[in-house]
């Protein structure tokens, strides 16, 4: 929600993050969707008076398997850190029963 008083004259600036599980967003002000942006990049807005809009947009995610490189690989170990969004989830464990991709 933009909420501004008195009424303001201002250009919005959206970061739409390159994490997102969609290649492009869509983003509403006040039930209108705006043209789609690329994920990885900014939504502007053309200048515009803000008094009271809602903003809404939606960010999938999805969970992401990173084959791990580092310095510290073990043979014959394979080993793997997830993506979850932004966040980043890893753990260790010495016998692995599961074969990943």
């Amino acid at each position: 929600m933009v909420t501004a008083t008195p009424p303001v004259a201002f250009d919005l600036a959206l970061r739409l993050p390159s994490w997102t599980s969609s290649p492009s967003v869509v983003v509403t002000i006040d039930g209108i969707a705006m043209p789609a942006a690329p994920a990885g990049s900014y939504m502007h807005t053309s200048s515009r008076t803000w008094s009271s809009s809602k903003v809404s947009y939606e960010l999938p995610m999805a969970i992401v398997a990173h084959k791990y490189t580092g310095a510290s690989v073990i043979a014959p170990y394979t080993r793997y850190t997830y993506t979850v969004g932004p966040v980043q989830v890893s753990g260790y464990r010495a016998r692995m029963r599961v074969k990943y991709p």
